[in-house]
């Protein structure tokens, strides 16, 4: 997993869509506008309004700026780009002592990085440093400080500008920043089991931000901040459990992030979150997935999705949004979750994106089912079907996440689908009433999960030829159930809504009172619908030896039951829309 994100950085590092080793971005709200001498001349804005949704907001201005490393409780000063406790020695913690500490860390950092930099921005930053008195009385106080006070002690990031550009920016300045970097890579060296190459380790990997759930100020992927969590003679050091370079480290953090801020390549599923993206960067074969796996209709009509799927049967070449999409492209999907202050991994996908592509389009035809008229779309988006296994009135309307990550793992993958799903969808249909006990989603799934774990051959829709005992008897329950709504329109409560759950389980009490009662309800149809519906009994029941009315039906054959019940149902909708 950290391999492929490291290669991720280093292509998009080569096409300048993210920053290179020692840099990051890093939301910015205000400028320290200096004078070559060092003199605090003004405050610049960098809030900028941006869009989201249909609304314009206020947001930082996003800079590349020097790293910083992972901050924990302790004084860390990051370099050019930091808040009022370490630039202006003030901020409304309470804590002048530690604030004063703040500035000094910061002053002794700026001076040991710029001290041999021949520009008027480092000249600048070092004298200001030097010649500037902290307190939250003197920024109050200060003209240039006073208007943006509040905000400016509120800990958002600030940078120096001196004259027209940023000191960030000077290339003396990046120069002595990165010759800083290198000079503090000649301490110990040891194998990055990401690279493989000899190099300093990180202490600290970055923190990582984006992931619902976590701190929002980053949690980290990997981290070891006590002796109990240290082993096999590492003790005492924080990245010896795992040691991967700070190049490295570096790398998967940078990318990560990207990824996780991009929502274009982030989904959420249940309580994870979920990022993607193709080895030959493909923004057409990401949306092509996301499309179909998550049914976002703007990206994915029915129409263009069932050409999608014909071509993938076929192994014809895609094209998309008007890009040819490479079967063969490396393709890799990453699932997060939040556990206190840490990220665990629920799941790592990666393969081609063909693999992923042919997995999913199995899914979909798997899933497929006739449906009712007013079901316009032919394709069941993942969390819609996730849904399906949750109580509707549940305060949490969310899928278990282990069950959400198993799930989309068997449609990716080909895999067997989780029996969590089946049996949570079986459990729903126990234990609600009304028209959605069971509808095309859920039928769709329990066909599914018949035809890839168990080996079963179902139809799409009704199957007249089928000899399967749990079937026939779910038909026979759909043609009762109409005899009995055909005798009396007026009904409210069917034997769907009293007798389906103990039909479905145990068939052999139930089935012959069921029976006798459609006797009293033929008397009231006219002739021609009594004809029909009695002739329809009887062909269902000509194939069923009473002998062999099973006591008991597993689960499995309860779906079996489910699905001849829905088929035939639908066939008599099919019959009304005829008419």
């Amino acid at each position: 997993m950290l391999q492929a994100l490291v290669e991720r950085y280093d292509a998009e590092c080569k096409e300048g869509r993210l920053p290179r080793d020692g840099w990051e971005k890093r939301n910015v709200s205000f400028a320290l506008l200096l004078s070559k001498e060092g003199e605090l001349l003004q405050v610049l804005p960098l809030i900028q309004k941006v869009l989201r949704g249909k609304k314009e907001v206020e947001r930082p201005q996003e800079l590349v700026v020097p790293v910083g490393e992972t901050r924990a409780s302790g004084i860390c000063p990051f370099f050019l780009c930091d808040n009022s406790s370490y630039f202006l020695g003030a901020d409304m913690k309470g804590k002048p002592k530690r604030t004063a500490e703040c500035f000094a860390a910061a002053k002794a950092l700026h001076e040991e990085v710029l001290g041999g930099a021949a520009s008027d921005a480092a000249r600048a930053v070092t004298a200001f440093f030097g010649r500037w008195q902290g307190g939250e009385a003197r920024l109050r106080t200060h003209p240039a400080l006073a208007p943006y006070a509040d905000e400016i002690l509120a800990g958002v990031n600030l940078v120096f500008r001196v004259e027209s550009a940023f000191a960030h920016e000077d290339p003396a300045v990046r120069k002595a920043w990165e010759e800083y970097l290198d000079a503090g890579s000649a301490e110990e060296k040891r194998r990055c089991l990401v690279t493989g190459a000899l190099a300093p380790i990180a202490v600290k990997h970055p923190a990582l931000k984006g992931v619902a759930g976590a701190q929002a100020t980053g949690a980290m992927l990997v981290s070891f901040n006590a002796n109990a969590y240290e082993s096999y003679g590492h003790d005492g050091e924080q990245g010896g459990n795992a040691p991967v370079s700070k190049k490295a480290a570096f790398a998967y953090g940078t990318a990560l992030n990207a990824l996780l801020a991009d929502h274009d390549h982030k989904k959420m599923i249940g309580d994870t979150t979920m990022v993607y993206w193709a080895e030959e960067d493909s923004e057409a074969a990401q949306d092509l997935l996301c499309g179909m796996l998550f049914g976002d209709e703007d990206k994915m009509t029915d129409d263009l999705l069932n050409a999608v799927l014909k071509k993938v049967q076929a192994g014809a070449d895609i094209d998309y949004e008007g890009v040819a999409i490479s079967y063969a492209n490396p393709f890799y999907i990453l699932g997060l979750a939040p556990n206190a202050a840490r990220i665990s991994v629920r799941f790592f996908l990666q393969g081609s994106f063909g693999d992923f592509l042919r997995n999913l389009a199995l899914h979909m035809e798997q899933m497929m089912i006739v449906r009712p008229s007013w079901e316009t779309r032919s394709s069941v988006p993942l969390w819609e079907l996730l849904r399906e296994t949750v109580n509707p009135n549940a305060k949490v309307k969310m899928a278990s996440p282990i069950m959400a990550g198993a799930m989309l793992r068997a449609v990716l993958t080909g895999g067997r689908y989780p029996a969590s799903v089946f049996q949570n969808i079986l459990l729903r249909i126990r234990a609600e009433q009304g028209d959605q006990k069971i509808n095309a989603r859920r039928a769709g799934f329990l066909k599914a999960y018949l035809m890839r774990n168990r080996g079963r051959k179902i139809a799409v829709a009704l199957d007249e030829k089928s000899t399967d005992v749990a079937y026939l008897l779910g038909r026979l329950f759909a043609v009762l159930e109409e005899v009995q709504e055909k005798a009396n329109p007026e009904i409210k409560a069917t034997i769907r809504d009293r007798f389906f759950d103990s039909a479905c389980g145990t068939p052999a009490y139930v089935f012959p009172m069921l029976q006798k009662l459609s006797l009293h309800h033929l008397k009231k149809l006219e002739p021609g619908s009594k004809t029909y519906l009695d002739k329809k009994m009887s062909e269902i029941m000509g194939k069923l030896n009473p002998k062999d009315m099973p006591r008991h039906l597993p689960l499995e054959e309860q779906g079996v039951f489910i699905l001849g019940y829905y088929h035939q149902k639908q066939k008599r909708y099919e019959k009304k829309e005829e008419k």
